[in-house]
């Protein structure tokens, strides 16, 4: 895990900081809230997410 970059999948610094000083122009303040102890990639609710997608009783 890496605390310094955005994950590749969801984009790059540099892409964050183009939505956050967006974001500041138009006067919107961005927050991040993140919780990373709670369940892994290995946690079952969330493996069943990624073997039955939107059929998995765990989905959105």
């Amino acid at each position: 895990m890496d605390y310094y970059n955005i994950d590749r999948r969801l984009g790059t610094n540099q892409t964050f900081a183009r939505f956050s000083a967006r974001a500041h122009e138009l006067g919107i303040k961005v927050v991040l809230d993140a919780v990373f102890n709670h369940v892994g990639r290995g946690f079952w609710a969330f493996r069943d997410v990624l073997e039955k997608r939107q059929a998995s009783q765990f989905c959105g």
